[in-house]
């Protein structure tokens, strides 16, 4: 579930970020020649004919490989360069361009896994279930690992609409659930397999630091990021993409950001024309540049596409450019919804493994900010249409 961005309310001193700054100069040197073999087989019931698909998380979805359920069984084979997460989905849904996908969770690990799984139709609706690994000592641990960390939790996952309880969760509940995780965690670094460690770390705990819930930024306490940070120098950066550890990076150092303002991150993409653009370039050519988050399924972020149709040309008339940042997990989802909403301005595609996200800090959709043409903040409260017209005339 996504949910509206709050500032930041916990930080900490100089002297700590420039000791993170340190740590984070560790030695990422990979193992050379380290790139493995994978074979996935499965056994199914039933869906003889079903294709799937597998999508490693490197990987996009227009890089996906698939394999048919034969006589019960699928078979996908590959190679990696380090042990990573890759969800297997039905091929059917990611060509309808259906918004979620069902998935099954594995790990890409050298050599051969086998698993069972269950397909299950339930309201038209299909889905993975019971998934058990019968060879792949990597995936094995991964489910002890999982079941591990739910007794830990013990409970820190519930999430209440209702300020009440939800408060109640984030005095009482939360802070028993953190300490018990750091614990885990603390074990784990020092007995587990640093790829299934550093992976359901960052998982776990970094990617939901802008997420409601048990390792919200807002609520966590000096004592919290500074538990964070340590828990962070244990990461082994050989034991993941060198990208993923610069995610986990600039994460544990947004966590501890002292400047409010500085809050661009720049990134290059393609546009709808299929032209490489860059951010950076794109802010230095107009006053203001509104940049916008939005996907396909996201009614709110559809409405702003419609509403600012009329008003564009007003906007770039005095100066101003927009750029519509898309997070769809396929291209061909993205064009379908920039040719229907008839789009104008600068529509980039980064998908939903860039990062950018996690980056800013995005908590709800469509998420917004103004930034003039030197990328220093301006604006992050431009919810509506409304909103960004009512702006324009204050600032005439």
């Amino acid at each position: 579930m996504k949910y509206q961005y709050l500032p930041k309310i916990q930080l900490l001193s100089l002297v700590t970020i420039f000791l993170l700054l340190l740590s984070c100069n560790q030695d990422q040197t990979q193992p050379a020649n380290n790139t493995f073999n994978y074979t996935i087989e499965g056994k199914v019931a039933s869906h003889d004919g079903t294709v799937l698909a597998l999508i490693p998380e490197d990987k996009t979805y227009e890089e996906r490989i698939t394999a048919v359920i034969k006589d019960g069984t699928f078979k996908f084979e590959g190679t990696s360069k380090y042990i990573q997460p890759a969800d297997i989905r039905f091929e059917s849904e990611i060509v309808g361009l259906k918004g979620d996908y069902a998935i099954c969770l594995i790990l890409l690990e050298p050599g051969s896994t086998k698993l069972e799984v269950e397909i299950q139709e339930e309201d038209e609706y299909t889905s993975f279930s019971r998934p058990r690994f019968k060879e792949g000592d990597v995936n094995k641990e991964l489910v002890d690992f999982r079941n591990k960390y739910q007794v830990a939790v013990d409970g820190g996952t519930m999430n209440f609409g209702d300020s009440i309880r939800n408060d109640s969760m984030i005095r009482l509940v939360y802070p028993k659930s953190r300490k018990r995780i750091y614990n885990f965690f603390d074990q784990q670094f020092e007995s587990g397999t640093p790829s299934i460690v550093s992976m359901f770390f960052r998982l776990g705990v970094l990617d939901n630091l802008h997420n409601r819930g048990l390792f919200d930024n807002n609520n966590l306490s000096l004592a919290d990021i500074k538990k964070v940070n340590s828990l962070f120098y244990k990461v082994d950066s050989t034991a993941m993409s060198p990208a993923k550890y610069e995610l986990m990076n600039i994460l544990v150092l947004r966590l501890n950001d002292t400047d409010g303002t500085n809050r661009f991150v720049d990134f290059t993409a393609l546009d709808s024309e299929d032209v490489e653009q860059t951010m950076s370039s794109l802010i230095k050519q107009k006053k203001y540049t509104l940049m916008y988050f939005w996907f396909t399924e996201c009614s709110p972020c559809r409405a702003f596409n419609q509403g600012m149709k009329d008003n564009y040309p007003l906007l770039r008339s005095k100066g101003i450019e927009m750029v519509g940042v898309n997070v769809d997990n396929t291209k061909a989802k993205w064009l379908n919804s920039t040719a229907h909403d008839e789009i104008q301005w600068t529509n980039l595609f980064v998908g939903d493994k860039s990062g950018l996200e996690q980056k800013y800090g995005i908590r709800g959709y469509p998420f917004k900010l103004l930034f003039d043409d030197e990328g220093i903040l301006v604006d992050e409260n431009l919810k509506t249409v409304t909103d960004v017209m009512n702006w324009l005339e204050e600032i005439q």
